[in-house]
């Protein structure tokens, strides 16, 4: 039996409530065949953690945790027609962009398995589902040190609305935009806190993730 805490399903009724219920289908593209459809991760590596956090008990224990893996989801059409689509995010945000349009349409995830391409879609590594290395962030409460705490970025509406060439200045959009003006606001909602400002030299890890990703594509059987 499954138990859901009141909360969740309180929640739950409340976006029922806000989308009408049929928002959802209204971003589909149509009926969508599938042979497979999971995910995996890649690569990772184990490292010692001094402060993991505090357990159940509160005590804390230092222990091994993975680090630097990257989440992948995948989806095979039922018929391939193509060769196979790794989709990587930009900065600050997740594979969640291409999952839908900011303007409420079909994203290209679902948009290219439906026509024949098996789709990958990755978190990069350190954001989203991929997770991340909380030790830092424990030790400077444990040892009530600010100065350990790394800078986290996330991009806030203003300045999304030019990166995503909304308009050039917020709140104000371009004449010939192409996303409808009252979801224009939503794109924000799909930034992801990040720790990476700029990619490192020769080759980003996440690019190197996403490159060994690539060698597992294909139908499944």
């Amino acid at each position: 039996m499954i138990c859901v805490d009141g909360y969740w399903r309180t929640a739950a009724a409340a976006l029922l409530l806000a989308t009408g219920g049929s928002a959802m289908a209204g971003s589909l593209g149509g009926p969508l065949e599938l042979q497979d459809e999971g995910s995996f991760f890649v690569n990772g590596q184990l490292t010692q953690s001094t402060h993991p956090g505090t357990a159940v008990g509160g005590i804390s224990q230092p222990g091994t945790i993975t680090v630097n893996q990257m989440y992948v989801q995948y989806r095979i059409p039922k018929t391939v027609s193509g060769p196979a689509i790794v989709m990587v995010h930009g900065s600050g945000h997740t594979g969640a962009t291409y999952e839908t349009t900011p303007d409420g349409r079909e994203g290209w995830a679902t948009y290219f398995a439906r026509k024949g391409f098996p789709v990958y879609v990755v978190d990069h590594s350190g954001r989203g589902r991929s997770g991340f290395n909380p030790t830092v962030i424990n030790r400077a409460r444990a040892e009530a040190n600010a100065a350990l705490l790394p800078d986290i970025q996330i991009a806030p509406r203003e300045r999304a609305w030019s990166f995503f060439r909304i308009g050039a200045t917020y709140p104000t959009p371009f004449p010939a935009r192409s996303f409808r003006s009252r979801r224009s606001t939503s794109t924000p909602r799909s930034s992801c806190p990040t720790r990476r400002r700029r990619c490192p030299a020769p080759a980003p890890i996440p690019c190197r993730r996403s490159a060994r990703c690539s060698t597992r594509s294909g139908p499944r059987s």
